[in-house]
């Protein structure tokens, strides 16, 4: 859980950069992605 991290960080340094907040919503896209694709393949087999 590295992106929460940064964005926790970020929040506490008052740091408004597009690119950390870009890394974070890829970062949480794939944690998503993770959670559904294994569930969308098993939905696939059956």
């Amino acid at each position: 859980m590295r992106c929460h991290v940064l964005l926790t960080l970020a929040l506490h340094l008052r740091l408004t950069c597009p690119l950390l907040i870009m890394i974070c919503v890829i970062c949480l896209v794939v944690q998503m992605w993770m959670l559904v694709l294994p569930l969308y393949l098993l939905i696939l087999t059956l």
